[in-house]
């Protein structure tokens, strides 16, 4: 038994998005909508704190990449002036 009657204003959009979803009548599809939508948030939340996990990892690993980058570039222009250095002896 339903004991809430509520009235709701929607926009077209709105309207379209409910009308679409599984289901016999507006009620029904509404229903199934929040329904649905409340079982994949958890879901969603868990595989959204994965990626920013993810995103976490591969920002360290490119800051550590491009830390070791810098170096061998100072590495290589340090043995290219000692190449210089070198040939003019």
């Amino acid at each position: 038994m339903k004991n809430n009657l509520k009235s709701v204003r929607l926009s077209d959009e709105i309207l379209d998005i409910v009308q679409s979803y599984r289901g016999e009548g507006f009620n029904e599809k509404f229903e199934n909508l929040v329904i649905d939508f409340k079982k994949f948030l958890p879901e969603h939340e868990a595989y959204k704190a994965a990626l920013d996990e993810n995103i976490k990892k591969q920002k360290e690993t490119l800051w550590a990449l491009q830390t070791k980058i810098q170096k061998a570039e100072k590495i290589d222009l340090i043995v290219s002036r000692c190449l210089n250095d070198l040939n003019q002896f």
